[in-house]
């Protein structure tokens, strides 16, 4: 029973810790966007995010596959202008 309790104790602190965290991540995006979730920000920034009508399910079962092996790869190349390519020399 003693090891139960410590298990217990230590998941409640796990869980405090993480609701700390994301809770001053949560505030500041309403704070500074006005939503928990920029998604409108987001598409500001890169309005290939934006599309005319919601993805299916299907199609984007499709993708999965594509998006696992090629996520960094999309979006670290969305961003090419000259700036970002010079730091690097790529």
């Amino acid at each position: 029973m003693d090891g139960a309790r410590r298990l217990a104790a230590a998941l409640g602190l796990a869980w405090r810790g993480r609701w700390r965290v994301q809770g001053f991540w949560f505030g500041r995006n309403v704070a500074l966007y006005g939503e928990l979730i920029p998604l409108g920000a987001a598409g500001e920034v890169l309005p290939t995010l934006r599309r005319a009508e919601a993805m299916s399910l299907s199609h984007l079962w499709r993708m999965l596959p594509w998006l696992f092996h090629l996520y960094w790869g999309v979006f670290v190349s969305a961003d090419r202008r000259p700036h970002s390519c010079a730091r690097c020399n790529c």
